[in-house]
């Protein structure tokens, strides 16, 4: 009778090495971006400058990282699909309530759907207060820095 031990602790690396490479490949850098104005991420208000983006499929989730290494993760979903409408380059998407932007999407180069964050607190608290003036959605189109 052979030993069976060594085959199969074979497998279980292999398989476990395999759904760590799938997970991994799911995380999709979607570049660097200079952001020139402050703005509202969730329910915190985040200072302009250089930033990181990141969408993980995998966790469904968006991160921001800033220059500093502040890191913000929120749960976003799918936007609806436009068709024909792709973006030329990757983009974030900001609502304007007044003078204070709120980031709420990201679009990948090419892609026809984005991701999006759902309305915080503090934006829907702005949406309240300003029922007579909605959001304006601003597709500030900030460029990746090489």
């Amino acid at each position: 009778m052979t030993n069976l031990f060594p085959k199969t602790t074979v497998l279980i690396t292999t398989g476990i090495a395999i759904l760590f490479s799938a997970a991994f490949a799911n995380a999709q850098t979607s570049g660097r971006f200079h952001i020139p104005f402050q703005f509202i991420m969730g329910d915190k208000m985040l200072p302009q400058g250089d930033y990181r983006a990141r969408i993980d499929s995998y966790s469904q989730r968006i991160e921001l990282i800033s220059g500093k290494g502040v890191t913000m993760t929120y749960l976003a979903q799918n936007t609806p699909p436009r068709p024909g409408a792709s973006a030329s380059t990757d983009q974030l998407v900001f609502y304007k309530y007044g003078s204070v932007c709120v980031f709420r999407q990201i679009w990948r180069a090419g892609a026809t759907q984005g991701r999006e964050l759902p309305p915080s607190k503090v934006e829907r608290e702005m949406a309240r207060r300003t029922p007579e003036n909605p959001a304006t959605e601003v597709a500030v189109r900030v460029r990746p820095r090489q």
